[in-house]
Protein backbone atom coordinates (compact mmCIF):
# COMPACT_ATOMS: atom_id res chain seq x y z
CA UNK A 1 0.00 0.00 0.00
CA UNK A 2 2.43 2.42 0.94
CA UNK A 3 4.23 1.95 -2.77
CA UNK A 4 1.25 2.12 -3.97
CA UNK A 5 0.55 5.88 -2.44
CA UNK A 6 4.36 7.15 -3.08
CA UNK A 7 3.42 6.00 -6.78
CA UNK A 8 0.26 7.90 -6.87
CA UNK A 9 2.18 11.04 -5.18
CA UNK A 10 3.91 11.30 -7.73
CA UNK A 11 1.90 11.08 -10.64
CA UNK A 12 -0.27 13.56 -8.96
CA UNK A 13 2.87 15.62 -8.85
CA UNK A 14 3.49 15.35 -12.36
CA UNK A 15 -0.18 16.46 -13.54
CA UNK A 16 0.20 19.20 -11.35
CA UNK A 17 3.52 20.51 -12.72
CA UNK A 18 1.91 19.89 -16.07
CA UNK A 19 -1.15 22.00 -15.71
CA UNK A 20 0.89 24.58 -13.93
CA UNK A 21 2.74 24.28 -16.94
CA UNK A 22 0.61 24.44 -19.42
CA UNK A 23 -1.10 28.26 -17.66
CA UNK A 24 2.43 29.26 -18.29
CA UNK A 25 2.47 28.78 -21.55
CA UNK A 26 4.14 25.22 -22.65
CA UNK A 27 2.07 23.73 -25.42
CA UNK A 28 4.25 21.35 -27.08
CA UNK A 29 5.78 17.79 -26.40
CA UNK A 30 8.21 19.58 -24.37
CA UNK A 31 5.43 20.30 -21.68
CA UNK A 32 5.67 16.85 -20.53
CA UNK A 33 9.29 16.04 -20.19
CA UNK A 34 9.39 19.34 -18.41
CA UNK A 35 6.62 18.42 -15.92
CA UNK A 36 8.35 15.00 -15.35
CA UNK A 37 11.59 16.97 -14.67
CA UNK A 38 9.62 19.24 -12.17
CA UNK A 39 7.94 16.94 -10.87
CA UNK A 40 11.05 14.47 -10.27
CA UNK A 41 12.55 16.88 -8.46
CA UNK A 42 9.68 18.18 -6.23
CA UNK A 43 8.85 14.77 -5.18
CA UNK A 44 12.63 14.18 -4.37
CA UNK A 45 12.19 17.29 -1.82
CA UNK A 46 8.71 16.70 -0.79
CA UNK A 47 8.27 12.95 -0.51
CA UNK A 48 10.98 11.70 1.58
CA UNK A 49 9.26 9.91 4.42
CA UNK A 50 7.14 8.35 1.36
CA UNK A 51 10.32 7.23 -0.66
CA UNK A 52 12.08 6.02 2.03
CA UNK A 53 8.50 3.73 2.95
CA UNK A 54 8.16 2.62 -0.76
CA UNK A 55 11.88 1.59 -0.79
CA UNK A 56 11.21 -0.54 2.56
CA UNK A 57 7.91 -2.30 1.00
CA UNK A 58 10.23 -3.22 -2.35
CA UNK A 59 13.56 -4.32 0.08
CA UNK A 60 11.41 -6.64 2.03
CA UNK A 61 10.77 -8.52 -1.92
CA UNK A 62 14.41 -9.25 -2.67
CA UNK A 63 14.81 -12.66 -1.99
CA UNK A 64 18.87 -12.55 -2.44
CA UNK A 65 18.92 -9.60 0.47
CA UNK A 66 20.39 -12.24 3.24
CA UNK A 67 22.56 -13.93 0.77
CA UNK A 68 24.58 -10.99 -0.95
CA UNK A 69 27.78 -10.10 0.92
CA UNK A 70 27.49 -6.13 1.76
CA UNK A 71 31.46 -5.49 1.50
CA UNK A 72 34.11 -6.70 -1.16
CA UNK A 73 35.74 -9.84 -0.63
CA UNK A 74 39.27 -8.02 0.32
CA UNK A 75 37.18 -5.51 2.34
CA UNK A 76 36.08 -8.33 4.58
CA UNK A 77 39.39 -9.85 4.94
CA UNK A 78 40.79 -6.10 5.66
CA UNK A 79 38.06 -6.04 8.39
CA UNK A 80 38.96 -9.16 9.90
CA UNK A 81 43.13 -8.23 9.91
CA UNK A 82 41.77 -5.22 12.06
CA UNK A 83 40.06 -6.82 14.18
CA UNK A 84 42.56 -9.12 14.94
CA UNK A 85 45.28 -5.96 15.73
CA UNK A 86 42.51 -4.47 17.98
CA UNK A 87 41.70 -7.71 19.97
CA UNK A 88 45.38 -8.48 20.07
CA UNK A 89 46.48 -5.46 21.60
CA UNK A 90 42.88 -4.89 23.80
CA UNK A 91 43.62 -4.37 27.80
CA UNK A 92 43.70 -7.85 29.37
CA UNK A 93 44.62 -10.11 26.31
CA UNK A 94 47.79 -11.74 25.96
CA UNK A 95 49.70 -9.22 24.53
CA UNK A 96 50.59 -11.84 21.80
CA UNK A 97 51.59 -9.38 18.11
CA UNK A 98 49.16 -10.42 15.10
CA UNK A 99 51.08 -10.23 11.52
CA UNK A 100 49.04 -9.54 8.45
CA UNK A 101 46.92 -12.99 7.66
CA UNK A 102 45.91 -13.45 10.81
CA UNK A 103 48.14 -14.96 12.34
CA UNK A 104 50.09 -14.83 15.83
CA UNK A 105 53.27 -14.15 16.30
CA UNK A 106 55.15 -17.10 18.22
CA UNK A 107 56.56 -16.24 21.70
CA UNK A 108 60.59 -16.15 21.27
CA UNK A 109 60.25 -15.01 17.21
CA UNK A 110 61.09 -12.16 17.06
CA UNK A 111 59.29 -9.63 14.63
CA UNK A 112 60.88 -8.78 11.91
CA UNK A 113 63.31 -11.26 11.46
CA UNK A 114 64.29 -12.25 7.56
CA UNK A 115 62.72 -16.15 7.23
CA UNK A 116 62.81 -18.71 4.27
CA UNK A 117 59.18 -18.20 3.57
CA UNK A 118 58.15 -14.51 3.91
CA UNK A 119 62.36 -13.30 3.11
CA UNK A 120 62.95 -9.67 4.43
CA UNK A 121 60.90 -7.81 6.95
CA UNK A 122 57.88 -6.16 5.00
CA UNK A 123 58.15 -8.08 1.90
CA UNK A 124 55.56 -10.18 0.58
CA UNK A 125 53.43 -11.54 -1.91
CA UNK A 126 52.22 -7.89 -2.06
CA UNK A 127 55.43 -6.03 -2.13
CA UNK A 128 59.16 -7.18 -3.28
CA UNK A 129 61.84 -7.45 -0.65
CA UNK A 130 64.28 -5.16 -3.24
CA UNK A 131 61.53 -2.50 -3.66
CA UNK A 132 61.08 -3.36 -7.38
CA UNK A 133 58.13 -2.02 -8.50
CA UNK A 134 57.54 0.29 -6.15
CA UNK A 135 56.28 4.00 -7.41
CA UNK A 136 58.11 5.52 -4.11
CA UNK A 137 61.20 7.34 -4.81
CA UNK A 138 64.49 7.21 -2.70
CA UNK A 139 66.30 10.39 -1.45
CA UNK A 140 68.96 9.48 -3.92
CA UNK A 141 67.53 9.87 -6.86
CA UNK A 142 65.67 13.10 -6.77
CA UNK A 143 69.31 14.41 -7.87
Amino acid sequence: MRLLVYTMLRLGLVVAAAGVLYLLGLRSWILWIAAVVVGALLSFVLFGRQREDAASVLAQYDPLREERPTFSPKAQEDAAYEDAVVDAHAPGSAGDDVRPGGSAVVPGEAVGEESAETGPAGAGPDRPADGAGSSERRPSEDR
